[in-house]
């Protein structure tokens, strides 16, 4: 089929024309949107990469917090947004297991939002309350298995990252533990330091912060390795769980259709950024280990995760309702 020479000419001033806004790119400031409130953790890595974004784009970064419905309301904002560069997202792990728990999601997390790169993760601890009579993963099997049904792990809700890990170790370790879910993550942390909570699954982020305190006891981090942050907690595979390896992550999407250019110019830049020593250093101190990827990578780190917990919900039979 011929097609008309003025459509031709239409594409080419089109192809030329995103080309020059690229190269241009960008001309005004950007907004950065973090889906939770200001304080939390995925707000602290985002202002934490401000300042230097702000030196390699030549334009201010703003940060802006959308929170509300688990982080939902401030993706389906970036999903809206125009694909130009001028509005992109930073999101955490639950954006793989969202579409599994929620069937009206305000945006198809598939086709709305493009991956950009993995910008930071960090190992799941398992974290025991002194009353626990376990000091090690090991111990902990053997506890629950002589006790089954009598230890309990708590969670922010259904279907989040420290619910998932909990019944995932549960099922390999072959033992009945008990899920309390709450409403958010602060109750369930402090009734663990309470004692009033036997087990929980947070983040090395916070396990380093509770470590200290000396109300709870770390007794193994799901990682590939130790994390630096916890140099002297084992991992799950040197207790003998090599098949768990869980992490908290968070990454940088963009709207559908930004135009390629943009953003791998934002994927080089978040490379440049990882390696002025501040920013890694303060990261690391946080606990998290700097891994900026491509955005086939990343694509593939979602979908790779939002299949793994999917099977796991199925296989365990776990009610979302």
């Amino acid at each position: 089929m011929k097609i008309p020479f003025r459509i031709l000419v239409a594409a080419i001033g089109l192809a030329a024309s995103l080309g020059c806004a690229a190269q241009s790119y960008p001309s005004k400031p950007v907004h950065l949107i973090v889906p939770y409130p200001a304080g939390g953790t995925l707000d602290v890595v985002a202002r934490t990469l401000q300042n230097e974004l702000v030196k390699e784009f030549g334009q201010p970064i703003i940060v802006e917090n959308i929170g509300g419905a688990g982080g939902r309301i401030g993706i389906a904002q970036a999903a809206r947004a125009a694909p130009d560069g001028y509005t992109v997202l930073m999101i955490s792990d639950s954006y793989a297991v969202d579409p599994i728990i929620y069937k009206d999601l305000p945006y198809d997390p598939w086709k709305d939002l493009v991956p950009v790169s993995l910008v930071t993760r960090a190992p799941l601890v398992a974290m025991a309350s002194n009353a626990l009579p376990a000091n090690d993963i090991k111990e902990l099997v053997a506890y629950a298995k002589a006790n089954p049904g009598k230890v309990d792990f708590g969670s922010p809700g259904i279907g989040q990252a420290s619910h998932l890990t909990g019944e995932l170790f549960a099922q390999a370790a072959g033992v009945s533990m008990v899920h309390v879910p709450y409403k958010g993550g602060a109750g369930a942390q402090a009734d663990l330091l309470g004692g009033n909570l036997q087990l929980y699954w947070g983040s090395t982020p916070y396990a380093k912060t509770v470590a200290s305190s000396g109300k709870v006891k770390l007794l193994g981090q799901a990682g590939k390795k130790r994390s630096p942050a916890l140099p002297n907690v084992k991992t799950l595979a040197e207790q003998g769980f090599e098949s768990i390896e869980v992490y908290a992550w968070f990454g940088l999407m963009a709207p559908a259709r930004t135009p390629p250019d943009i953003v791998a110019r934002w994927q080089s830049e978040l490379v440049k950024v990882a390696r002025v020593p501040a920013v890694a250093t303060r990261l690391n101190e946080l606990g998290f280990e700097v891994v900026m990827n491509s955005p086939e990578e990343f694509k593939t780190l979602i979908l790779a995760e939002h299949n793994k917990w999917a099977q796991l919900i199925k296989t365990a039979k776990i009610s979302l309702q």
